[in-house]
């Protein structure tokens, strides 16, 4: 469409749950986050990063979630109600790419060399000591469903 903004179904919003990725360590610090996207190849032959990517075939783009400046205001955070990690029992307000019931907003383009790093394997996000990785699924399936009484 020329504007390199990844097609939904009809323009669909699509939601992942993920976890907190709080880090222990220098709390400053808080690391950013390697998702990668799964695509299928629906045009013709083309090489990717060291293979090459068939018609029909699979193939994923990895990106970054920086942190930079963006971060959760001081307003922002909730008052009512403490959410991890704890200061004494109160919000230690530490701002990294996924919180607790906060929503993280990403969007993903394809660039003018992204095809150029195509990987037909699904990449290793932990090779760059990240501990969450994000797989985005554009089709959801259904789950189970529970009806229960509770206090039996």
């Amino acid at each position: 469409n020329g504007t390199g903004a990844i097609p939904t179904p009809s323009g669909e919003e699509n939601y992942t749950l993920v976890f907190d990725n709080y880090h222990s360590g220098d709390q400053s610090k808080q690391t950013d986050v390697l998702v990668a996207l799964e695509f299928e190849n629906t045009s013709k032959d083309f090489y990717g990063k060291g293979n090459m990517v068939r018609y029909g075939g699979k193939f994923y783009l990895v990106g970054k979630l920086v942190l930079g400046e963006n971060r959760v205001a001081t307003a922002n955070w909730p008052t009512y109600y403490a959410i991890p990690p704890y200061d004494g029992g109160a919000t230690n307000k530490i701002s990294r790419v996924f919180i607790q019931d906060f929503m993280t907003t990403a969007t993903f383009k394809i660039g003018a060399t992204s095809l150029q790093k195509a990987l037909v394997t699904v990449p290793d996000l932990r090779s760059s000591q990240t501990s969450l990785g994000l797989s985005v699924d554009l089709k959801w399936q259904p789950g189970l469903s529970f009806e229960t009484v509770l206090g039996q």
